[in-house]
């Protein structure tokens, strides 16, 4: 005697927070491999997104799972990608760079489509980490900045890829107490003697 199939909301129930392939095992397990079936067009959404976490920084639509691919070719993005091939969370740069987009676009709902792809990071593990870094990469000089003391570190100071990763790591923590907002009423003086008071430089 078969075991009736579960709704397909105790499924969704059951998948939602098992990894991927936990997911399908289960589904296959429970003999649904289709999903043309009534009611379950949530559960083939649920597997989608699952594998688009995968292998993005959060879970785009297509316009931007198609800008993602284009920021692949992005200076600073290769340049991360040469100096630490091996970085696991190099797509949040590639995310960066699309936060960068929709600021400098600018339309209608971008503003919104920023905060939900922060929201979608900053619940992932080591999520606050994560959303210093696409600030970061969001911001060019920033990130160039950043890349251009890895750089030297790598090629004056023979440093290996682990510890470049852990000294990106450090800045990245770090961020917040070595960077300074600028007023636009103060002047190029101004912003130097802030600098050198309070600042902690690069280098």
């Amino acid at each position: 005697m078969s075991v009736p199939l579960p709704s397909p909301e105790e499924i969704l129930t059951i998948i939602s927070n098992l990894p991927l392939k936990e997911a399908l095992t289960y589904l296959a397990g429970a003999g649904l491999v289709k999903f043309g079936k009534d009611g379950f067009a949530k559960i083939k959404k649920v597997i989608q997104d699952k594998h688009n976490e995968g292998k993005y920084a959060f879970v785009p639509n297509k316009e931007e799972a198609q800008k993602l691919t284009q920021f692949s070719t992005e200076s600073n993005y290769k340049k991360l990608s040469i100096l630490i091939p091996n970085f696991e969370y190099i797509d949040i740069v590639r995310t960066g760079l699309l936060l960068s987009y929709y600021h400098q676009r600018n339309e209608k709902g971008d503003k919104e489509k920023v905060q939900a792809i922060r929201a979608q990071i900053h619940r992932r593990p080591n999520g606050s980490f994560l959303v210093k870094l696409s600030i970061i990469s969001a911001e060019s000089d920033s990130l160039t900045a950043l890349l251009d003391y890895l750089y030297d570190l790598k090629t004056k100071e023979n440093y290996t890829e682990k510890q470049l990763q852990e000294k990106l790591s450090e800045r990245v923590l770090s961020w917040d107490s070595c960077s300074l907002l600028v007023d636009k009423t103060q002047t190029v003086g101004d912003v130097i003697a802030n600098l050198l008071n309070n600042g902690t430089f690069l280098a």
